[in-house]
């Protein structure tokens, strides 16, 4: 016989469930989208209350960050920028600039906006009617009917034309862009790209410097060419002075006699310090033009390397590319020969 066993419940009083925790703002997509520098800066900067932030328009947000970057001291500012843009961003935002458009002032261009410049771009496509049978006025090299035609008589569509001179702008070899004959400025400006003539300027104006005689930046990061117009004359009053180029880039100051960091009242660097900078090139991979001597590193790509001035050599050993060397074209970078029994001019 079983038995069942009845459990008495007392019931308690009443108890109201704990309420749910109250869910946090849902921030706004232009806040989301803000780079996490310029969230910490707005917060820092204390330019509104925190929890305002997170209902900010896009637009009362641009003007927040504005108004925030605008009260940093300048060096602030670009430290700002650089942790937020990359150099190619930086570049590219300096070639949309409307100071390009003025081809009545003169602008230099720094190596950054120089590269991205003369990079291949894709050209819009054309419409299929300017494709068909063109005729003696179509482009030489797409056929397209909207051509201009250039001082020898050939005739080209913008984008081929803005392609050619790119060519003729990449290395003191291939200067100036050429057809049959060689471009002027008044030629490159046809092609409607104004950055690409301040580049032509810049170049014209290198090149008609002898390669011994230019001076460059000292800065790695920059080695802009620094126009005889920009070198001051030594002091005559000075001991141990010498002339010395401001970049007209990054306004560095460089000595002309060594092409180091200007030392004013101080000698150039002595030959210790010379045989210390070498073993540092050797322990980062640094190498020296052999033409200009200044410093050059290879991030990536082959070993033919290509400097500034416009000498072509090979990385590993440091010959003239004109000439084989040898060397392996890719990697390999084991076999670079050290600075000091590299030829050419040493830095």
């Amino acid at each position: 016989m079983s038995h069942r066993h009845h459990r008495h419940h007392t019931r308690g009083p009443a108890v109201a469930p704990a309420p749910a925790p109250a869910a946090a703002p849902e921030r706004s997509r232009a806040v989301e989208e803000l780079h996490p520098v310029l969230l910490d800066l707005l917060l820092r900067m204390n330019i509104m209350p925190p929890g305002d932030i997170d209902s900010l328009s896009e637009a009362a947000l641009a003007n927040a960050v504005s108004l925030a970057i605008s009260m940093l001291p300048e060096d602030e500012q670009i430290h700002i920028v650089s942790r937020i843009m990359t150099d190619d961003e930086i570049a590219q935002e300096s070639l949309n600039h409307p100071r390009l458009q003025n081809l009545g002032s003169r602008v230099v261009l720094s190596q950054n906006e120089r590269r991205l410049l003369l990079r291949a771009s894709p050209e819009p496509e054309d419409d299929d009617a300017n494709q068909e049978e063109a005729g003696a006025n179509g482009c030489i090299i797409c056929f397209d009917r909207n051509t201009v035609a250039v001082p020898c008589g050939c005739r080209y569509c913008a984008g081929c034309l803005r392609e050619l001179v790119r060519v003729g702008l990449r290395s003191e070899a291939d200067f100036p862009p050429r057809c049959c004959q060689p471009f002027d400025e008044a030629t490159v400006r046809l092609a409607g790209r104004p950055a690409l003539v301040h580049l032509f300027r810049q170049l014209s104006a290198e090149y008609a410097v002898p390669p011994a005689q230019r001076l460059y930046c000292h800065n790695p990061g920059c080695s802009s060419f620094i126009s005889p117009s920009a070198i001051q004359a030594a002091a005559r009053d000075e001991a141990n002075a010498t002339a010395v180029g401001t970049c007209p880039s990054c306004s560095s100051a460089t000595c002309k006699e060594c092409g180091a960091k200007a030392h004013r009242g101080l000698p150039c660097r002595a030959e210790g310090d010379d045989e210390a900078l070498w073993d540092m090139m050797d322990a980062n991979g640094l190498v020296g033009c052999p033409e200009c001597g200044i410093v050059i590193t290879l991030m990536d790509g082959c070993n033919h390397m290509t400097c500034v001035c416009g000498a072509e050599f090979c990385f590993l050993c440091g010959a003239d590319w004109e000439f084989d060397c040898n060397c392996p074209l890719y990697n390999a970078r084991e076999l670079r020969i050290p600075i000091r029994r590299r030829p050419g001019r040493l830095p």
